[in-house]
């Protein structure tokens, strides 16, 4: 039998590991930024054609959805997944430059941090992640998200950019 309850810890559970907020991740998954908040106020999952992108968003089943064991993570499809794209065209590995923070104005680390996968139209130089901190841009972006930054001059009416300011 599912269970809510269960649908629910596993979700929060994966999102962690993928260092997205559950509202972020549900967004990405193609839900509105409020699905994530209807399921846990109303202790309800989706409905039977969601589920399935659902898991293909983690790469596990369904059922694994519904595994009251503690061992999702370790069942999981080693298949890489960011903001949606799906798995047959992520062929370009980025690198994570660093820490920014949404909003107020800190420090952005910038160290290398590791690697991500994008669609293969993403190429560096041009093109790298940055790991956000603070939540300024919620519901939009969120603590914890990765956000693929294009490295350029200026920036169009309307845009989002991150910014360096003197230091």
């Amino acid at each position: 039998m599912k269970d809510a309850k269960v649908f629910l810890k596993n979700y929060e559970r994966l999102c962690f590991e993928k260092n997205k907020s559950p509202t972020a991740a549900a967004e990405e998954i193609g839900f509105s930024n409020s699905t994530y908040t209807y399921w846990k106020q109303n202790n309800t999952y989706p409905r039977t054609k969601n589920l399935r992108k659902v898991a293909d968003y983690f790469g596990v089943t369904e059922e694994m959805l519904f595994d009251n064991n503690d061992n999702i993570s370790e069942k999981q499809e080693n298949v890489p997944r960011t903001f949606g794209i799906k798995p047959g065209i992520m062929k370009n590995r980025l690198p994570i430059y660093g820490i920014v923070c949404a909003g107020d104005g800190e420090y952005a680390l910038e160290d290398l941090m590791g690697y991500e996968y994008a669609d293969e139209q993403y190429t560096t130089p041009e093109y790298y992640w940055l790991k956000v901190t603070g939540d300024f841009m919620s519901p939009r972006i969120d603590a914890g998200d990765l956000v693929l930054v294009h490295k350029q001059e200026w920036i169009n009416d309307g845009q989002v950019g991150i910014f360096i300011v003197g230091d």
